[in-house]
C-alpha cells in the first residue's frame, strides 16, 4: 500500500511539474495539494469556476441539464466545482469534478446519453457507467492558451463542448467553433465578481 501511495503521489508531482515546466499554467489557479486517508492516494483538489471561451458565461447545472450561464454580480462562489484528480476510476491521468456548493454540492458531473448533468455518487441514475462517465481527461492548452478541454474516458473521441448553451460530448469537428465551445478557462471563483 505505501507503494501505491507513493506512486499515486509521484504520478501526480509529475503531471504537476510538466504543467508548469511548460509555463503554461493558468495565472492565479487556485491548486492546493491534499492527502486522500480513504483510499491512500495522492489526490490534488482544483477549486474554480469554469469560464466558456467564447462567450462570458460558466459552467452551471440545474435538476436536468448542464449548461452555461451569463455571470451576473455576486454570483461567482455560487458555480464553484472540485477537480479531483485522480478521477473516479482512479487513473491518475484523469479527473472528475464535483460541485462545491449549491444544492448539488458533492455531486459529479457526468454524461447521460450524450448530455452533461450532475449525478450523485451515491445513488446515481446508472450506476453501471457512472464512474466512467464522470471521470474525465483534462486537457490543458488543446486549443487556446490557459485554456482546458475535457475528453471523455468512455468515449475518447469526444470532448464536453457547449451548444445552444448546454453542455453536450461531441466529437471534435476541427472546427474553428468546436474549439472555441469545447475550451473552458478554470478561475479562482472570487475572481469572476468581487467588489
Amino acid at each position: 500500500m505505501m507503494v501505491a501511495t507513493f506512486l499515486g503521489c509521484l504520478a501526480f508531482l509529475i503531471f504537476q511539474s510538466k504543467f508548469e515546466a511548460s509555463g503554461e499554467v493558468p495565472p492565479n489557479l487556485n491548486k492546493l495539494l491534499a492527502y486522500g486517508k480513504e483510499k491512500k492516494i495522492c489526490k490534488a483538489y482544483l477549486e474554480g469556476a469554469f469560464w466558456a471561451q467564447n462567450y462570458p458565461t460558466i459552467i452551471d447545472v440545474d435538476e436536468q441539464f448542464a449548461y452555461i450561464m451569463p455571470i451576473a454580480e455576486g454570483t461567482g462562489l455560487a458555480h464553484q466545482w472540485v477537480v479531483e484528480s485522480p478521477g473516479l476510476n482512479g487513473d491518475p491521468k484523469t479527473v472528475s469534478l464535483s460541485r462545491k456548493t449549491g444544492p448539488y454540492a458533492g455531486w459529479y458531473l457526468r454524461h447521460s446519453n450524450f448530455f452533461l448533468r450532475v449525478d450523485d455518487k451515491n445513488n446515481p441514475t446508472a450506476p453501471d457507467s457512472f464512474i466512467e462517465d464522470a471521470t474525465w481527461r483534462m486537457i490543458p492548452n488543446k486549443y487556446f492558451k490557459y485554456y482546458f478541454s475535457f475528453q471523455s474516458v468512455n468515449y475518447p473521441n469526444r470532448y464536453i463542448r457547449h451548444e445552444g448553451f448546454i453542455l453536450k460530448l461531441h466529437p471534435d469537428d476541427w472546427s474553428e467553433l468546436f474549439s472555441k465551445d469545447a475550451s473552458f478557462l478554470q478561475v479562482p471563483s472570487t475572481a469572476i465578481y468581487t467588489k
